[in-house]
């Protein structure tokens, strides 16, 4: 499984004045504990931003990042995916199979019970009170009722599974080590198996317009100190016909990708 890293001592932001001039800029955020190796950023809009580092600490800004508020969530574990459905319930996940709610728009957060103490690495909503989770050894939890109980499938896989994506309430992906990766037009009551032409760990997903987009590499395990070797990028607008682009990292590839 691939370990999501995110070093939150600062946030980029760019803003686009007019239609062509772009400015970058650093966020800092006041951390909560003293390393936070992990996390996972879930922006609402241009001004409103969900930050969950490790040891279960979430900030919020409503402001574009001028400001932050701090939540201590007391679950003292590393947190590895958030994710909202609109702007009041989002839900992060963590290594040791935490589930964190809000309700509130992320003034706090409250732990579910999962059912499972296998690292759930990403987090998706793909309807109204519909949400999945996967992580390690091929778990996959789904919760149609927004967390109050999960079903647990560990049918389709034994591999890591490091995300999974909806583009609308039907259609869904779920990727992970050594090439595997999963698809679903209906909503994820049926997962079909698909094939690439590649045995790499498959890190991240992008659904933009027609197409998929994956990142793959050669990724380390959760426990351990994240490196990628002969990162790749695959895309394909039909689930068959894939198109490689080899990214050629120096040293650290990339872990993810996405569009705006």
């Amino acid at each position: 499984m691939i370990l999501k890293k995110l070093l939150l001592i600062t946030i980029v932001l760019c803003s686009t004045i007019g239609f062509s001039q772009e400015i970058w800029g650093y966020l800092p955020i006041e951390i909560s504990n003293d390393f936070p190796g992990h996390g996972a950023i879930c922006p609402i809009d241009e001004n409103v931003v969900h930050v969950v580092s490790d040891g279960g600490f979430f900030y919020k800004t409503d402001d574009g990042g001028e400001t932050w508020t701090t939540f201590n969530s007391g679950v003292n574990v590393f947190f590895l995916d958030l994710d909202f459905d609109g702007a009041q319930n989002g839900y992060a996940v963590g290594s040791e199979g935490e589930i964190l709610k809000t309700d509130n728009a992320g003034q706090t957060w409250t732990a579910l019970l999962s059912g499972t103490t296998e690292a759930l690495v990403s987090v998706a909503v793909n309807a109204e009170n519909s949400i999945w989770a996967v992580g390690n050894n091929g778990i996959i939890l789904h919760s149609t009722n927004g967390g109050n109980s999960w079903t647990s499938n560990t049918l389709l896989t034994t591999e890591n599974l490091n995300d999974i994506k909806f583009k609308n309430e039907n259609i869904g992906y779920i990727a992970g080590d050594n090439g595997v990766l999963f698809y679903t037009e209906n909503g994820g009551i049926d997962w079909e198996a698909l094939q690439i032409p590649s045995t790499n760990d498959l890190f991240s997903i992008s659904l933009t317009g027609d197409f998929i987009y994956l990142i793959a590499g050669d990724g380390e395990s959760f426990d351990s100190e994240f490196g990628f070797s002969g990162n790749f990028l695959f895309k394909s607008d039909n689930n068959s016909d894939w198109i490689f682009h080899d990214l050629t990292p120096s040293e650290h590839g990339p872990a993810d990708i996405s569009f705006i």
